[in-house]
């Protein structure tokens, strides 16, 4: 099977904005993650706050031209994101505010 004649799968990933999908979407556009010859419509989602960098990740991520991604979408809107969505990759959490470390986000156990 050649990447042209795969069906396409529609991804989400949450936390786009973030490191972690910085080191990931690469991995994931190139074939690594779903297989060398998976299509894919790839949705990315983060926080309002991260709509700058989102548009930077999506302007990398097109210049690398990856033969797999058919097309990139970024978005604020939940519903947007994950409509008709195969598969959801859940990256990121909650962001931290000035003067926040991170044991303060992480609940202790009970």
């Amino acid at each position: 099977m050649t990447a042209s004649s795969a069906t396409p799968l529609n991804v989400v990933v949450s936390g786009a904005a973030g490191q972690v999908a910085y080191a990931f979407l690469p991995l994931l556009c190139s074939g690594r993650v779903l297989g060398p010859n998976q299509r894919i419509h790839l949705r990315l989602l983060d926080i309002p706050q991260s709509l700058e960098v989102l548009g930077g990740v999506v302007m990398e991520l097109n210049d690398c031209a990856f033969h797999l991604v058919d097309d990139i979408v970024p978005t604020t809107d939940l519903e947007t994101a994950f409509e008709n969505a195969d598969i959801a990759i859940l990256l990121g959490g909650f962001p931290r505010k000035q003067g926040m470390e991170r044991y303060s986000i992480i609940p202790s156990p009970t």
